[in-house]
């Protein structure tokens, strides 16, 4: 089998931990450490391919420039484990991606908690935004007053138990 020539840790994203990095600014650092995966459904939910669009948003407009300049790669995972069926929305894009990342063993990114505790409970590698602005500061990206006005900012867009555990990590 032929090595990836990326020494990139690949990472397949959902839409809300998209959204979120986005929100945030922090999308450049997402595309300097990962090689980026999207299933064809989280695809659609980012470019709300089954509403009428009004005007197209920021994490909108990036996800579409990143995919022209191929620097995303959207995919589909070939089987949905019936565990799965049974533990997360049918249909969504958070199924999609969990799958995907169960089937090829790489690290899943998501800010929804359904998705969150059935990967915790199976011992399948996931980062939520916090997770990330903690990496961020470990790679010496951000110092602390930067983490804590992030989580701060995005304190509204996920539990605060999990912006709960961003906060413990400087205690």
């Amino acid at each position: 089998m032929v090595k990836s020539l990326s020494s990139k840790t690949k990472l397949v994203v959902d839409s809300c931990f998209w959204i979120n990095v986005v929100y945030l600014n922090l999308e450049k650092y997402l595309l300097e450490f990962f090689e980026l995966y999207f299933v064809s459904k989280v695809e659609d939910e980012i470019l709300n391919k089954q509403n009428i669009i009004l005007y197209e948003t920021n994490d909108m407009k990036l996800f579409n420039q990143l995919k022209q300049k191929k620097l995303i790669n959207i995919v589909d995972a070939k089987n949905i484990p019936k565990v799965l069926l049974d533990n997360l929305q049918s249909g969504s894009g958070e199924l999609y991606s969990v799958a995907y990342s169960i089937e090829n063993n790489i690290l899943l990114a998501t800010d929804n908690n359904g998705p969150i505790a059935f990967c915790k409970i199976k011992k399948i590698p996931i980062m939520t935004s916090v997770d990330f602005i903690i990496y961020l500061y470990k790679s010496k990206k951000l110092n602390k007053k930067q983490c804590f006005e992030l989580f701060d900012k995005l304190n509204k867009n996920i539990k605060n138990e999990i912006i709960k555990i961003g906060m413990n990590y400087f205690k």
